[in-house]
């Protein structure tokens, strides 16, 4: 049975996309994950937590190199730039391993002005200096992954493992009705944002575009906002006269798929500020589309694509024309979310990227 090394400098217990790879690799072997964070009774992998579950980097790198020597893997299997200096370990070493790398996110071309940008600025320059050794690589849209075959030198085009989520919790209805219900017990059509209250997000133009739609529509807005965006969006609901707009902070999982079941339209906007938003992989999108609501989306190049590829909702910066199209046409909006449904083949979903995983391992063996 092959040994598997998995590395991933990030709190990932909650990351499906992180998960669905262990998850495809222990399928393939035994793996071993190195990280500060750990997923519990999970019988099939062994976790080295470095520094006891610290956010310490360079313990990170000096428990991965220890766990190597050790295990004497026989694939390397990297998540995002964290783990790219790993590459050059490697390769500088000799070592006769086969590397996957997945890029989830895609931050070449962005970093601030501090030292955490420039922390930030040195992963990146690593990414693109080594990914180009790896055996493989993973991009979470066909977007990024053309993006990526130029800019980091591919010799082919990476495999594209789209972030397609679905929200598997179940809903405790009676606790929901209880704390939400008096939110969308009426006739309103409900339009549901999970973007929180961000000036880049888009929020309050979306305030405005449903004021401007009536009462016949509710915006209900969930996710996390500063405290200057909350005083700022507290003194726009206080200042207006129609209140047809609703925010309800951070909400779990199984809360999430309770207001998605209760929506007519869900939407997703990511700014234009840098490659990883323009071609954003928004899981969130998918999510809404296991639970048969329609989206409205910005324009980034992925959302347009899925949008009038598929039918399931409309891509567009005026976000009233946008939401006046879907309900217009909704039966037909919600037909094509089911049709995606279908082609998506969720409950397969591990067993795909255990092949393809497989058919790179058989592409890449070594003597």
């Amino acid at each position: 049975m092959k040994r598997i090394l998995f590395a991933i400098y990030d709190k990932f217990s909650h990351d499906q996309r992180a998960l669905e790879t262990i998850k495809s690799l222990s399928n393939i072997g035994e793996v071993t994950v190195v990280s500060y964070d750990k997923v519990d009774n999970w019988d099939k992998i062994k976790f080295i937590v470095s520094d006891n579950g610290k956010r310490n980097y360079l313990q990170f790198k000096k428990s991965l190199k220890k766990t190597y020597k050790k295990l004497k893997p026989d694939i390397v299997f990297l998540h995002d730039n964290y783990a790219a200096f790993f590459i050059n370990w490697l390769r500088k070493k000799k070592e006769n391993v086969i590397i996957g790398y997945d890029s989830s996110e895609l931050y070449y071309d962005k970093y601030d002005i501090s030292i955490r940008g420039l922390k930030s600025l040195i992963l990146n320059i690593q990414e693109k200096k080594y990914i180009s050794q790896t055996d493989f690589v993973f991009a979470a849209n066909l977007e990024r992954a053309k993006i990526m075959k130029d800019v980091f030198h591919l010799k082919k085009c990476p495999i594209v493992w789209d972030n397609v989520h679905r929200i598997d919790d179940n809903i405790n209805k009676k606790e929901c009705d209880k704390k939400f219900g008096n939110i969308v017990s009426n006739s309103q059509n409900i339009i549901f944002y999970c973007g929180g209250i961000h000036h880049n997000r888009g929020t309050f133009e979306l305030i405005e575009a449903v004021k401007e739609l009536g009462n016949k529509y509710k915006l209900v807005i969930a996710g996390t906002a500063s405290k200057e965006e909350l005083k700022e969006y507290k003194k726009v609901l206080n200042g207006s006269s129609i209140k047809n707009f609703t925010y309800i902070g951070f909400v779990s999982r199984s809360e999430l798929k309770y207001f998605l079941k209760k929506s007519k339209i869900s939407v997703s906007i990511f700014d234009l500020s840098c490659i990883n938003h323009i071609f954003c992989a928004s899981g969130k999108i998918y999510e809404s589309i296991f639970e048969g609501v329609p989206i409205l989306t910005s324009t980034n190049p992925p959302f347009t694509r899925l949008c009038n590829e598929y039918g399931i909702g409309v891509s567009t910066d005026d976000y009233i024309s946008g939401i006046k199209k879907i309900m217009n046409n909704y039966d037909e909006y919600v037909n094509n979310t089911k049709k995606l449904i279908k082609m998506l083949d969720y409950d397969n979903r591990i067993d795909k990227l255990t092949n393809l995983i497989l058919n790179e391992i058989k592409h890449n063996q070594r003597g």
